[in-house]
């Protein structure tokens, strides 16, 4: 309930906040201070020193990852990896690219030469980029929704005797 017509307008033009506690009816009620930064979903902070560092711990464990980074990290390691075992392979036997062959069926226009193994990391860096970001997305989401449903669960168990304390 708001403070209407013109001292509605001078409080909020002044900045002041809008007194509905104070009203004709009840000149004499003076209203219970509450904090303003009071947040019912924060837990309170934790005073033993142990506490602290477990629940520090524990906020690095579940921090959501970051999709870009994963996915250029992913995909930079398999990169290097298709580049290394194709420069490898030519450097040892260049006669018999059986094993490394078979991503040709993977990588379009993938061949064991030297050019090959440039068009390979690239195949394989954006593969890599795909499945690092797809990975951190899907894990964000599950902690996400794990995270709702134990904050659902621990306020219904808060709540559930409200009823019998009336």
């Amino acid at each position: 309930m708001r403070a209407g017509g013109a001292s509605g307008c001078r409080t909020w033009v002044r900045g002041e906040r809008a007194s509905t506690w104070n009203s004709p009816r009840q000149p004499n009620y003076d209203p219970p201070d509450l904090p303003t930064d009071a947040n019912p979903m924060s837990t309170p902070e934790p005073q033993d020193p142990a506490e602290r560092e477990v629940e520090s711990e524990l906020d690095l464990a579940f921090a959501p990852l970051h999709k870009r980074c994963l996915g250029l990290a992913v995909g930079a390691t398999l990169a290097v990896i298709v580049l290394a075992a194709t420069v490898l392979h030519l450097l040892r036997s260049p006669g018999e690219p059986y094993p490394l062959v078979l991503l040709e069926q993977y990588f379009p226009g993938y061949a064991v030469t030297w050019g090959g193994a440039l068009l390979g990391a690239f195949w394989a860096f954006w593969l890599g980029f795909v499945l690092g970001w797809s990975f951190a997305f899907l894990r964000n989401l599950v902690m996400a929704i794990t995270a709702f449903v134990f904050r659902a669960r621990a306020e219904l168990n808060e709540s559930r005797g409200f009823l019998d304390h009336i």
